[in-house]
């Protein structure tokens, strides 16, 4: 899984850009936000026409977070902040003047709502918003900018998309972490075990747990490790879930690992929702190969990888197998599961180094369990 507009800059940015410049005194501006930055075309484009001003990039993809910090040292630009965080959270109130943003329209109705109701607590008196949607997104936008009493300053319309800038003087609503991102509570269940989750907005499996986590439960079932577990995209959660109700004692220490860190909070939320009494690492990275930066030698008892996040052409597997290799007991688990495809990828080039347990596929899904020799 690459990034949004990795190849070209879009449209959508440009229009942003290119009203910024026309409708606004940029040099005015000494504190910016970029939320959801992306590569940091946006954060990097206003620090560069203005490198007095203070820049904040955020992004929650570890990835992207990465990018912006390569971008700006490949363009000579600094941002002073580049940070993986959800939406708004821990920005401080009455600070920004300038919060800039481009709204991906599978952020979900009650973030993006929960964006129209609190961006402005954390502007300047004077401070402003200024935002790209995707045109299907228009109407609601507005319908939120008049409930929400804001004052559209600017606006312009291309087939594509819509640009707003836009103020509101007083502050409404509260950071309420995960809330906003929460899109119900369900039961489940996985290899006749049943549980309860919250799930979020813009990340699969909410209603039902997919048929590659079915596999990857499959093939556990018959294993049962304590000590130290670390899942590399744990989505919502499941595969954590479901295992940790079947292992008795069971882990004392789960690390929860991967791009995104919305799996990561959604998934800490949920173990400790269901009970969990033992520590819980949320550690997101830009890539698997940077787990061996941040944890010891043969520390780990069970590695679980949702191989989701393939990049087209790159090699993955490589990476995956050395960080197995290098952070697993001898005798640790390491599961994977994913698309038929890529699985086929890892174990074209062998597996010195692991014995196989378990393979199994299903409706262009395989999962397989290894045993680190």
């Amino acid at each position: 899984m690459g990034l949004f507009s990795s190849n070209d800059v879009d449209s959508g940015t440009r229009l942003l850009l290119k009203t910024l410049a026309k409708e606004t005194d940029l040099a005015s501006f000494r504190t910016i936000a970029d939320i959801g930055c992306g590569v940091g075309t946006i954060g990097l484009a206003l620090k560069a026409n203005n490198p007095e001003a203070r820049v904040i990039m955020r992004d929650r993809d570890a990835l992207a977070c990465a990018y912006t910090r390569w971008n700006g040292e490949m363009n000579g630009i600094e941002p002073d902040v580049v940070e993986q965080e959800l939406f708004m959270t821990g920005l401080e109130e009455n600070s920004l003047d300038l919060l800039v943003t481009n709204i991906p329209a599978k952020a979900g109705d009650e973030v993006i709502e929960d964006f129209f109701l609190r961006a402005p607590n954390y502007l300047t008196e004077k401070g402003l918003i200024a935002l790209v949607i995707v045109s299907p997104l228009r109407e609601e936008a507005e319908r939120l900018m008049e409930e929400h009493e804001a004052e559209i300053l600017y606006r312009e319309h291309t087939k594509m998309h819509s640009v707003y800038h836009f103020r509101r003087t007083d502050s409404r609503g509260k950071d309420e972490g995960l809330t906003p991102y929460i899109r119900h509570r369900g039961d489940f269940e996985l290899e006749g075990r049943e549980y309860e989750a919250d799930t979020v907005y813009n990340v699969p499996d909410f209603d039902l747990v997919g048929w590659k986590h079915q596999l990857g439960a499959k093939l556990l079932k018959p294993h049962s490790k304590s000590g130290t577990w670390c899942f590399w995209n744990p989505g919502q959660g499941h595969l954590p879930l479901w295992f940790s109700s079947k292992c008795r004692p069971g882990a004392d220490r789960i690390i929860l690992s991967g791009r995104d860190i919305l799996q990561c909070r959604i998934t800490e939320h949920n173990l400790k929702q269901s009970g969990f009494e033992g520590e819980l690492l949320p550690l997101s990275q830009p890539g698997i190969s940077s787990l061996q930066e941040s944890l010891e030698e043969d520390s780990l008892d069970l590695l679980v990888v949702d191989q989701n996040d393939s990049i087209p052409r790159k090699d993955w597997w490589t990476p995956l197998k050395e960080t197995g290799l290098s952070l697993l007991k001898k005798g640790g688990l390491l599961v994977l599961y994913g698309k038929s495809s890529d699985l086929h990828q890892f174990m074209k080039g062998g597996n010195r180094g692991f014995t196989p347990l378990g393979d199994d596929r299903y409706k262009g899904n395989r999962a397989l369990v290894l045993r680190k020799n």
